[in-house]
């Protein structure tokens, strides 16, 4: 296990301390559940286009390779476009 020390503004701390004693837990519990709640949604590695599949383009395997196809041409900044 590994040790991190992090400084809080006073009023953070006092509601960490607050919400630690409601819960009949201590500090260090209360912290690291929170840190490991707010990292879970950041481990997607992948980001899932969800408008995908909702009209016909007329090539069967489409809807299959459409990560592929849009991750191999999205710039994360950027976006993407059609031209190659």
């Amino acid at each position: 296990m590994s040790t991190l020390q992090i400084q809080l503004d006073e009023e953070l701390m006092e509601r960490l301390r607050v919400a630690a004693e409601a819960q009949a837990v201590s500090l260090e519990v209360l912290a690291q559940a929170a840190l490991e709640s707010y990292v879970q949604p950041q481990l997607r590695t992948e980001k899932q286009y969800s408008f995908i599949g909702i009209g016909r383009s007329g090539k069967r395997d489409l809807s299959r390779r459409v990560e592929n196809i849009l991750s191999a041409g999205a710039n994360r900044r950027e976006g993407w476009s059609l031209q190659e």
